[in-house]
């Protein structure tokens, strides 16, 4: 069952943590920063689609076998 009390945490909430993460986990400054709220954005949706019921649990992506991204079209780069 949810918890009611509990905070859920939005893709923009998840993206002002990254400053503090890239801290803690350095090979995060590896990659896209567009890249990353990418991510954010889709385990949001994730487990917003859990919790309505749509969809499973999310399951873990490991970064070591990953063969494509996301990234975002920003003043035309």
């Amino acid at each position: 069952k949810n918890n009611p009390e509990a905070k859920f945490v939005n893709a923009f909430g998840m993206n002002n943590l990254l400053k503090q993460l890239k801290v803690e986990y350095p090979w995060l400054k590896q990659a896209e920063s567009t890249a990353l709220q990418s991510a954010n954005r889709n385990l949001a949706d994730a487990f917003q689609r859990f919790f309505k019921g749509q969809n499973k649990f999310p399951r873990f992506k490991s970064r070591k076998y990953s063969q494509s991204y996301n990234s975002k079209y920003v003043n035309g780069n």
